[in-house]
C-alpha cells in the first residue's frame, strides 16, 4: 500500500511539473514584456519563435531531446543570475532558449500521457493542471511586476525555470536518438494535414499574442481588479474551462465544430484589434471568447496530432507550427504602418481558413452525393 501511494504521489507531482514546462513559453513571454522595453512585442515573438524553430537541429544532429532542453534550462538559469547580478535582461538569448524549451513541451506531454492506458483522462486533468498553474504563475508575475524592487520577478522566474528543469532530470529517461537528414525529414512532413495544422497554428498565435499582451492590457484599467493581470487571466482561464465542459456535452462533427470555433476565433481577433481594448469590461469579455474559441479550435482537430507517435513526428509537428507563426509575424510586419495588427491578421487568416474548409466540405458533398 505504501508503494502504491508513493508511485501516485510521484504521478501526480510528475504532471505539475510537465505542465511547468507546457507553461513556459507563456511564462517567458509575459516575463519579457515586462522586462524589455527596447523590442516590440513583434520582435520579441520572432525571436521566441526562431528558437521553436530551432527544434529541428536536435534529430539533424542526432541530438538527445530531454539533454538539449536540459542544456538550455541550465543556461537560462545562468541568464536569470545575470539579470540578478546586473539588473539587466539578455533578451535574445532569453527568448531563444525558451522557444527551444516550450517547442519541446508538446513531446513531454505526450510521453506523459501515453505512459498510462487512461490517456484521454489523463490529457483533461494535464490541461486543468496548466491551466492552474497558469493563474497562479500569472498572478503572482502581476503582483511582482508592480513591485518597486527589481529583484523578485526574476526570482520567480528562475523558480519557474527550475521545476521543469527537476522533472527532466528526475521524471525523464532519455530516448534513444537517431540521426535524420532532411529527406526523412520531407517524406515525413508529407504525412501531416496542412490544413489542420494552419488552424492549430492560428490558434497557438493568438494565445502567444495574448501573453504578449497581457501586461500591457493590465495597465489599461488599474483601477479595478478585473483590469489586472490576475482578473484578466482568470476570465481567460473561464473561457478556456467553458470550452472544455460545452465540448463534453457537445456531440457535433469535428468539421462543422472547427468552422463555429474558427469563426469565434475570427470575431475575438478583430474585437481585440480594435474597440475591446477600450473598455475594461468589453476587454475581459474579449478574453473570455478568446480562451474558449482558440480551446476548441485546439481540441477539434488535437486528436490528429496526438497520433504522431514517435519523437521525430512530434519535433516536425512543432517547427511546421512555429514557420507557419513566423509567416503571420511577417504578415502583421508589413502591414505595420497601417491599420492592420496582429489580432486582425488573426481574424483574416481565420476567414480565409473557413472560406477553405466551407469549399472543401462542398466538394465532398458533391463528389459523394449518389447520382
Amino acid at each position: 500500500m505504501r508503494i502504491k501511494i508513493s508511485h501516485q504521489t510521484g504521478a501526480i507531482v510528475a504532471l505539475f511539473m510537465c505542465g511547468m514546462i507546457s507553461l513556459h513559453g507563456g511564462i517567458t513571454l509575459l516575463y519579457l514584456s515586462m522586462t524589455s522595453v527596447a523590442l516590440t512585442s513583434q520582435e520579441i515573438l520572432m525571436l521566441y519563435l526562431s528558437g521553436c524553430l530551432g527544434v529541428m537541429l536536435i534529430p539533424l544532429m542526432g541530438a538527445s531531446c530531454e539533454r538539449v532542453v536540459l542544456a538550455a534550462l541550465a543556461a537560462k538559469i545562468l541568464l536569470v543570475l545575470c539579470a540578478l547580478s546586473t539588473g539587466t535582461v539578455w533578451t535574445i538569448p532569453e527568448a531563444l532558449c525558451s522557444g527551444l524549451i516550450a517547442s519541446s513541451s508538446f513531446y513531454f506531454a505526450m510521453r506523459e500521457v501515453s505512459k498510462r492506458q487512461n490517456g484521454k483522462l489523463l490529457a483533461s486533468v494535464l490541461i486543468l493542471i496548466i491551466n492552474i498553474e497558469s493563474l497562479v504563475w500569472y498572478a503572482a508575475f502581476g503582483w511582482l511586476s508592480e513591485l518597486q524592487s527589481q529583484v523578485w520577478l526574476p526570482l520567480a522566474y528562475g523558480l519557474a525555470t527550475i521545476l521543469p528543469l527537476l522533472y527532466i532530470s528526475t521524471f525523464v529517461s532519455t530516448a534513444v536518438t537517431h540521426r535524420v537528414d532532411l529527406k526523412q525529414l520531407l517524406d515525413l512532413s508529407k504525412s501531416l494535414k496542412v490544413y489542420n495544422l494552419c488552424c492549430y497554428m492560428l490558434a497557438v498565435f493568438a494565445v502567444n499574442c495574448f501573453n504578449l499582451s497581457l501586461h500591457h492590457w493590465a495597465k489599461l484599467d488599474a483601477q479595478h481588479w478585473w483590469g489586472s493581470v490576475p482578473g484578466i487571466t482568470g476570465f481567460y482561464i473561464l473561457g478556456i474551462l467553458s470550452s472544455v465542459a460545452l465540448l463534453s456535452r457537445l456531440k457535433v462533427r469535428n468539421e462543422k465544430l472547427l468552422i463555429v470555433a474558427l469563426l469565434g476565433l475570427c470575431a475575438m481577433g478583430y474585437w481585440l484589434g480594435g474597440g475591446a481594448t477600450q473598455d475594461s469590461l468589453l476587454l475581459i469579455a474579449a478574453v473570455f471568447g478568446l480562451g474558449g474559441t482558440s480551446t476548441m479550435v485546439m481540441s477539434s482537430i488535437v486528436a490528429d496530432l496526438v497520433q504522431t507517435h514517435d519523437t521525430l513526428s512530434r519535433l516536425l509537428v512543432v517547427a511546421v507550427l512555429a514557420a507557419m507563426q513566423v509567416c503571420l509575424i511577417c504578415i502583421a510586419e508589413v502591414f505595420a504602418d497601417s491599420a492592420i495588427n496582429e489580432w486582425q491578421v488573426i481574424a483574416v487568416t481565420g476567414v480565409a481558413l473557413i472560406i477553405l474548409k466551407v469549399c472543401q466540405l462542398c466538394i465532398e458533398s458533391s463528389t459523394f452525393k449518389p447520382q
